[in-house]
């Protein structure tokens, strides 16, 4: 087990395991172990919500967009995904360039139980 983080409500464990053949990133409900999800990737660009059930993952829009001219478009997005449901929301970064920011990155929701919030 890798990368491990306790959700802000204290109700998730999330996990990497280890990249043979490839890595996946999991979500497991610490009081019932059946609720779980799982997706391929490290969990690097995965932060948990402060609402209930809900992670962002941050990321890059899917590979081959083209603008009006032929080019390449690159943009970021959030993904809102329901660990119960799966049912996922894609919303694109708008802000760019911002005092030289050339990109919006997760930093971090501290765990509110601990802090008896």
């Amino acid at each position: 087990m890798k990368n491990h983080r306790i959700s802000p409500d204290g109700k998730y464990l999330a996990f990497m395991t280890h990249a043979r053949p490839k890595a996946h990133f999991h979500w497991v409900n610490i009081a019932n172990p059946e609720i779980e999800s799982s997706e391929e990737g490290t969990g690097g660009g995965i932060i948990f919500s402060p609402e209930e059930d809900v992670i962002f993952k941050f990321g890059y829009n899917p590979i081959g967009e083209v603008d009006e001219n032929g080019k390449p478009v690159t943009y970021s997005i959030i993904t809102r995904t329901n660990i119960l449901t799966g049912e996922q929301q894609i919303t694109r970064v708008k802000e760019r360039n911002i005092c030289g920011l050339s990109i919006l990155s997760p930093v971090a929701i501290t765990n509110l139980v601990a802090q008896g919030r």
